[in-house]
């Protein structure tokens, strides 16, 4: 029973300092700021990167870029949402890009 009461009384003690605690969320303060204009930055250039690089590969290249600089500018103008759009390009553009590309040229 003793130890159970010390458990008790460390989980207080955590909570205690967790309440206490301004940087304990995730994506508090100047982190969520920064991390919300960066996304979009690394979705535009990410794009302009494949819009170049389809001049010299697929050409299916330069609509995957295309579709990155869109996410971008949405996610500048949505900073709300800056970090769902870079999940969006990242993710699953790049699923969908790749499902296209395997069914047109592998089959």
């Amino acid at each position: 029973m003793e130890k159970m009461k010390d458990y008790v009384k460390d989980l207080t003690e955590i909570r205690s300092m967790m309440e206490r605690s301004s940087k304990f969320m995730l994506l508090s303060g100047w982190a969520g700021i920064i991390a919300g204009l960066i996304a979009p930055f690394t979705l535009i250039f990410y794009g302009l990167a494949l819009f170049g690089g389809g001049y010299h590969t697929l050409p299916e290249v330069k609509v995957l870029g295309l579709m990155e600089i869109l996410l971008g500018i949405f996610a500048l103008f949505i900073i709300k949402y800056a970090l769902i759009f870079w999940a969006t390009g990242f993710g699953l553009a790049h699923i969908i890009y790749g499902i296209y590309i395997h069914l047109k040229y592998e089959r």
